[in-house]
């Protein structure tokens, strides 16, 4: 005991050197001479910082239990220590406290402690065996990330929050079991973890943040609970082995990428709550033979589905309220799409085709279908990006008179295609024309009409990678066509009667929906970006708001982005990044910036700032770089003159 008169005490280590009490406080780098075993004695209440900071003599500390609280970076660096004992009564562990403490083998957290620091056991390589006390209520930030030799871990039922990259980095770390009491666990919080695999939830559990369990390769199973509200961007992104996922009763938000890349995901269970599952959620799940939504309203967002190669059907209920753009692009073994009758906004027809209600756009063709030909409503006016995509048994396809815009790769990869026959004028290839018949048999050609083939270049002529030839219109044809005529009089009549809607809608100083803007055929929006594309107008002046193409401008922004946000960021090209003002028109290196943002990790081109920050890195790096090379040609030209 600190004798009660003493006001501060010289406390000798168990093999030479000493540290220094004060007032019932261990001073603060007072330990740095310890060698062996820092005995603190009973009486001292806290620690000051770094009291053995980078010391490699001290081989063990022990705290009293009158502690109460360990100050930051206590052991930081402490290279030789292997072991802690703590009192019955300290109640935090302050950051950095036993960082790098290389040696250190086990800690036995007691009941008494309140929070652990962030960065507190941080790269402990041989930290194997960790114990938490029942009191303790947060885990901080990286307080175990680096900990190679950890094997398991159980988080007590007090916890409610267990910091960003808490456990990130530590390799052999197989199983965990959260507490009841954890509401969320933090960014990368077990990321990169590759020998996971075994994760128990708790049942207050509501938000699992980003990243959280990336890259785990020996994860097959995830149960949620019911109290699961999100789940965040590329969550459990890359569990290659990851079997099973099953989800709770409650709405849930399912982040962007948030299971991509679970190759072998064979059973996917919904509840039935609300459902919103974002862009690219279930992606390459190549191995899902089916997928089957709950009852609960639901909106898919881009790519949600894209290579699912093992589903051979997808059935649509009518809860199923939003689909997003290449939901099911690259289901290369898809045969049919079957849409609930009662569907409000969706519809397939006999050959298991998806369109929209009215059958005005063709959204996708089964790529799997056992059609050969295929012959497109006359009521269609447009055919969706990506639609025909890899349909490899398709020969023949008739496009009718109504069709007035094929959107982009909307044909690639359907590599049979051999003809495709236009009943009307030449379509508006909405964006990269040059990718819409990519990769379609050699030599297939675009049959035409007399009265038309001068919009597709005339005979002989390439369009969009057809040859162009002339076909003899018969009657039955030209009926068609005064009907297709008739349909596109009205259709365009309802796209005006749509855009005044807009119009209204701005005036009154309402949010846009994406429906109005589809109607107005201002092609882009979904629900995931039209709250972004409201908030853009809201900035504009006052006279813009009601300006059409200003409002198609910010429209096509958003679009423009998704598609860099997207696995197709390769079909990006410089013209693009102008368009939506990243760039300047005539910037010389535009190419260079391009080709950079394309390599762009994609968790870092997910929005617009972010991409926005990557170009402008990419301009200042190109634009240092020619500095530097000017400086050394200068130099070299002056030596040249010497």
């Amino acid at each position: 005991m600190i004798p009660a008169n003493a006001v501060t005490e010289n406390i000798s280590c168990s093999g030479g050197g000493t540290f220094t009490v004060t007032d019932n406080v261990v001073v603060e780098s007072s330990g740095a001479s310890c060698i062996g075993v820092a005995t603190i004695p009973e009486g001292a209440t806290s620690t000051g910082r770094g009291v053995f900071l980078y010391s490699t003599g001290v081989t063990g500390v022990v705290f009293p239990n009158s502690m109460i609280s360990i100050g930051g970076v206590i052991c930081f660096g402490a290279t030789s220590l292997t072991s802690v004992t703590f009192g019955n009564q300290v109640q935090t562990i302050g950051d950095n406290a036993f960082y790098g403490a290389s040696k250190l083998t086990s800690i036995v957290i007691p009941n008494s402690v309140l929070t652990i620091g962030d960065s507190a056991f941080q790269d402990t390589a041989l930290l194997a065996s960790v114990t938490l006390g029942s009191g303790l209520q947060s885990i901080g930030f990286q307080v175990f990330a680096m900990t190679p030799s950890l094997t398991s871990i159980t988080i007590p039922d007090n916890v409610t929050t267990i910091g960003g990259y808490a456990f990130t980095g530590s390799t052999a770390l197989a199983s965990v079991i959260i507490g009841n009491g954890v509401t969320s666990i933090g960014e990368r919080a077990f990321a990169g973890i590759t020998a996971l695999s075994s994760i128990t939830f708790g049942s207050g559990l509501t938000s699992i943040g980003n990243y959280a369990f990336l890259g785990n390769s020996a994860l097959t199973s995830v149960t949620f609970p019911d109290s699961l509200l999100s789940i965040g961007t590329s969550a459990f992104s890359n569990n290659t082995n990851l079997a099973s996922v099953t989800f709770g009763s409650s709405a849930i938000s399912i982040g962007n990428n948030a299971f991509s890349g679970a190759t072998n995901l064979t059973s996917l269970t919904f509840g039935n709550g609300a459902m919103t599952i974002g862009s690219g959620a279930f992606s390459s799940a190549s191995r899902l033979p089916a997928i089957n939504f709950g009852s609960g309203s639901t909106t898919l967002g881009t790519n949600a589905f894209s290579g699912a190669t093992s589903v051979t059907q997808v059935d649509i209920p009518s809860n199923v309220s939003t689909i997003g753009s290449g939901a099911f692009t690259g289901a290369t073994n898809l045969i049919k799409f079957v849409i609930s009758p009662s569907h409000a906004s969706y519809s397939s027809d006999a050959a298991g085709v998806f369109y929209n209600i009215n059958k005005s756009v063709l959204a996708a063709y089964p790529a799997a279908s056992a059609n050969t030909s295929y012959t497109i409503p006359s009521s269609v006016i447009a055919i969706s990006d990506n639609a025909f995509k890899d349909a490899t048994r398709l020969v023949d396809v008739t496009i009718p008179s109504s069709v007035t815009s094929i959107g982009y790769t909307a044909f690639v990869g359907s590599s049979s295609l051999a003809s495709v026959r236009f009943l009307g004028a030449a379509p508006t290839m909405s964006r990269f024309r040059e990718y819409a018949f990519d990769r379609i048999a050699t030599g297939a050609k675009a049959y035409v009409g007399s009265a038309n083939i001068a919009g597709y270049g005339g005979a002989g002529a390439t369009w969009n990678s057809l040859t162009v030839t002339q076909v003899v219109e018969v009657d039955e044809v030209a009926v068609a066509a005064a009907a297709a005529r008739a349909q596109e009089i009205a259709r365009a009549a309802a796209v005006e009667l749509a855009k005044i809607q807009v119009i209204s809608t701005l005036t009154a100083g309402e949010p846009l929906t994406s429906p109005q803007l589809d109607g107005a055929e201002i092609i882009g929006s979904n629900l995931n970006n039209v709250k972004l594309i409201n908030n853009d107008i809201a900035q504009l002046a006052p006279l813009l708001r009601n300006d059409l193409n200003v409002i198609k401008k910010v429209v096509r922004k958003y679009q423009i982005i998704e598609i860099i946000a997207s696995p197709s960021v390769n079909l990006i090209y410089p013209n693009l990044l102008i368009e939506i003002g990243l760039i300047p028109e005539y910037y010389k290196y535009r190419s260079s910036v391009t080709a950079s943002l394309k390599r762009t990790d994609a968790s870092d081109r997910s929005n617009f700032l972010q991409i926005s920050d990557c170009v402008t890195q990419s301009m200042l790096i190109l634009e240092a770089r020619q500095v530097r090379l000017a400086a050394a040609n200068a130099r070299y030209a002056g030596n040249l003159s010497g």
